[in-house]
């Protein structure tokens, strides 16, 4: 299965051949520079290098689980 068809049927919640993987925040820069030294090449996807499904963004929604309020004084 493609990386866009599984992460599409997650969200759609279908079937899938396995859960998609992602790399939170990525590796460190010193990390990249050390898997290059490795034998990484330089340049190169190190996210599909490691099968981790590329495409996939990480955004910040309140899902209604901590509520936001509008700050304001109360008149006492």
């Amino acid at each position: 299965m493609k990386s866009r068809t599984r992460i599409i049927n997650t969200v759609l919640m279908k079937d899938i051949d396995r859960q998609p993987l992602s790399f939170y925040f990525g590796p460190w820069p010193e990390t990249i520079d050390r898997w290059e030294k490795e034998g990484l090449p330089k340049g190169s996807r190190w996210d599909v290098d490691l099968g981790l499904d590329p495409g996939i963004r990480h955004v910040d929604v309140n899902l209604c689980i901590i509520f936001t309020y509008e700050n304001r004084k109360i008149p006492q």
